[in-house]
């Protein structure tokens, strides 16, 4: 159970920190499809493009979802953590799913890359890859964590058993 300090801090801040937290995984979303706009899912250079700006961006959301999740175990929400449950297991696999194609896309555009700049394409293709299976375990990790929590949550809380106390007067 919670403090009296540490209930009104969370009392305070919880709504905020949930605000942080939608910031920190929305914006890179809002970068990466302006940035990436219009969308054309047939063409290789543009997957390509787009997964490149999603890699650069895991660490931000994976934080948001990190500081929903702190929140939701200190204000003790259990659908929040339920929720972030099922939203962390969805992004790693996305992220597993991105990291296939990003590798197909950047074998695809290997052969149109100059022999001077292979090198650097090759790292970047890697790079993205180990950054999209890294954030993939994390989401999972995260997913599990949540999953366990709003459990522990849910074991603590006192359970009404219906029967009242009969007062005698």
């Amino acid at each position: 159970m919670q403090s009296q300090s540490s209930s009104s801090v969370l009392e305070w801040f919880g709504a905020p920190a949930y605000g942080l937290a939608f910031f920190l995984v929305l914006t890179p979303l809002i970068s990466i499809g302006a940035n990436n706009w219009p969308v054309n899912l047939s063409s290789v250079r543009w997957r390509y493009d787009f997964e490149t700006s999603l890699s650069a961006f895991v660490v931000a959301i994976a934080m948001g979802f990190l500081v929903a999740s702190v929140v939701a175990v200190g204000m003790e929400h259990r659908l929040m953590l339920r929720l972030l449950a099922v939203l962390n297991i969805l992004v790693g696999i996305a992220y597993v799913l991105t990291c296939a194609d990003y590798m197909l896309d950047g074998l695809q555009l290997r052969f149109n890359v100059d022999h001077d700049r292979l090198n650097a394409f090759e790292l970047t293709v890697m790079r993205g890859m180990i950054i999209f299976v890294l954030g993939a375990v994390l989401a999972a990790w995260f997913g599990i964590a949540s999953y366990r929590a709003a459990k522990r949550i849910e074991a603590l809380r006192p359970r009404d058993t219906g029967a009242h106390p009969l007062v005698a007067i």
